[in-house]
Parts: C-alpha cells; sequence; structure tokens
C-alpha cells in the first residue's frame, strides 16, 4: 500500500522513458493506469505538508504485471519476460481480492 506524490509521477516518466533502450516499454501512463478499472492514479494534492484526505484518496496498491514480449533478433524471436509496476485502485484490489477468495485462490 502506498500513495502516489507528484515526485513519483515525474519519477516514473524518467525511469520508463524510452531513451536508447532497444526495448518498447509501456510509457509511465500505464503504472498510473489501474489495470481493473483503467482509471489514472492521481498524486496527493497540496505542497508540503499533506492532509490526511488526501492520503488516503491517493492510496494505491503498488502490484507488478508480467509482460511477455517477442523481439526480432537477426532470424530469430526471442521471448523477453519483464515486470511492469502497477498502481492499483484500493478498491479495485479488496474487490479482486475477495473474488479469487471466493475461488480457492489465496496470496501469502
Amino acid at each position: 500500500e502506498c500513495y502516489l506524490d507528484k515526485e513519483d509521477v515525474l519519477h516514473f516518466a524518467q525511469r520508463f522513458a524510452k531513451g536508447n533502450s532497444s526495448y518498447n516499454w509501456p510509457d509511465s501512463f500505464a503504472i498510473l493506469q489501474c489495470p481493473f478499472c483503467c482509471k489514472m492514479a492521481l498524486p496527493v494534492n497540496g505542497k508540503g505538508k499533506v492532509d490526511e484526505a488526501s492520503v488516503k484518496e491517493s492510496t494505491y496498491i503498488m502490484i507488478l504485471q508480467n509482460i511477455m514480449q517477442f523481439v526480432k533478433m537477426g532470424t530469430s524471436l526471442q521471448r523477453i519476460h519483464r515486470g511492469l509496476p502497477r498502481l492499483c485502485c484500493k478498491s479495485c484490489f479488496e474487490k479482486n481480492l475477495i473474488q479469487e477468495e471466493e475461488l480457492g485462490i489465496s496470496y501469502p
């Protein structure tokens, strides 16, 4: 569980910029988009001291989504597995966790 601030948004944009990488990462907006409801995560409002209501509103669960990509290397294809961090709405996470527990799926 974490809350998002404006510095985090800038950090994600810098970290996942294409730059000189030979692999196409999804851009930083993919990190900020809930994988369940597609709502964009918003940073905490305010400067300096942050109030409790803003933190509660901007609280998310950081999950890791596995991504598989095929990259052409010469005449062959190479399979690459990577992990992409995603910010999931707390309510979406809890809803999906309860649904999976009802199916007998549990998490550590």
